[in-house]
């Protein structure tokens, strides 16, 4: 993975109490080096050992770029540990169990996080970082509701009929939902950050590319492009011009606003599916639809349509169906 987009999750174990680490510790002094280097944000994923939550349940940032040398034990551990990058915490939740587990993990990023990892330093993208953020962001907020509110956000059926009863459980897996809303608001931090990119959704997945690989409309050249930057994890020039040119004034902001409308109408459950680019073959040559990478495909409720970029709702056969204003 390059540099210019790494992200860290860093594996550390329970302390007792439950108590925040100052320092986060390793046995190998290169892991220790790599970590104190970055000046991003970090999440740290605790093991199971020791009755620990075997979850992502903070996030926090390296407070000094310095490797403290202090040998070191701790309770429930076996080793002893000599280097010591010190660290602060901007999230961190309450009940560790709230946490992002290992399976998750996997499921949102598409890759392994065997506990055995060497150092315990896992390396992710800036999409798969912005999207666990905004996941683990959402779960802590849920956490600190105040009683009342959080009874009735964990059962929103107590007071409901029975006819909305029967409603509410034909409706689709929630949880699902659950998980595109989280990738849809990484991918509208992202942006915010990163106003030269455009993202690529799949089964929940936020991939990003920069809007400038966006100007050939050819749609085979255009996918063999940004296929490669992914599978590149990025383009160390492309990347730089994107950024001078975002820098300059040179993008929009209508795209973020785009996906921060697919995020409102999948957050009031009226589409449960996101596809970017638009999926379906069929578009790329029906001339009433735009370009596929101009397009976004939602399914859900309200049925099966395409959202083009300047806000225009169609059908899947080309019908205007509506026209989003103010974006």
């Amino acid at each position: 993975m390059s540099e210019s987009n790494t992200y860290y999750i860093k594996q550390v174990w329970r302390k007792k109490g439950d108590a925040l680490f100052d320092r986060i510790s390793f046995k190998e002094a290169n892991k220790a080096q790599e970590l104190s280097q970055t000046t991003r944000p970090v999440l740290l994923l605790e093991t199971k050992a020791n009755g620990g939550s075997n979850a992502v349940f903070a996030i926090g940032r390296v407070s000094e770029p310095v490797v403290i040398e202090e040998e070191m034990t701790y309770p429930g551990q076996t080793g002893e540990f000599f280097y010591h990058v010190p660290f602060t915490y901007t999230v961190a939740l309450e009940n560790k169990q709230d946490g992002i587990t290992r399976e998750e993990l996997q499921e949102l990023t598409g890759q392994k996080f065997t506990p055995q990892v060497k150092g315990g330093l896992y390396e992710i993208g800036e999409s798969e970082y912005q999207q666990l953020a905004a996941l683990l962001n959402e779960r802590g907020a849920q956490a600190s509701l105040p009683a009342d509110q959080a009874v009735q956000a964990e059962q929103p059926l107590a007071k409901a009929d029975v006819a909305q009863q029967a409603v509410t459980a034909a409706q689709p897996d929630r949880k699902a939902d659950a998980r595109l809303l989280a990738a849809l608001n990484g991918a509208v931090s992202l942006l915010q950050e990163r106003p030269d990119l455009r993202v690529v959704i799949a089964a929940g997945k936020v991939d990003a590319y920069p809007a400038a690989l966006r100007q050939d409309d050819d749609l085979d050249r255009l996918q063999a492009a940004i296929g490669e930057y992914l599978r590149g994890a990025g383009h160390a020039e492309l990347d730089a011009a994107a950024r001078e040119a975002a820098a300059a004034g040179g993008s929009s902001t209508r795209y973020l606003n785009v996906i921060k409308l697919v995020a409102k109408l999948v957050g009031e459950g009226k589409y449960s599916s996101v596809q970017i680019p638009a999926a379906q073959a069929a578009f790329a040559s029906t001339a009433s639809l735009p370009h596929p990478y101009d397009a976004i495909e939602l399914s859900g409720d309200l049925g099966h349509h395409v959202l083009s970029l300047d806000g225009t709702l169609y059908s899947t056969e080309g019908k205007v169906i509506q026209h989003f204003l103010g974006l």
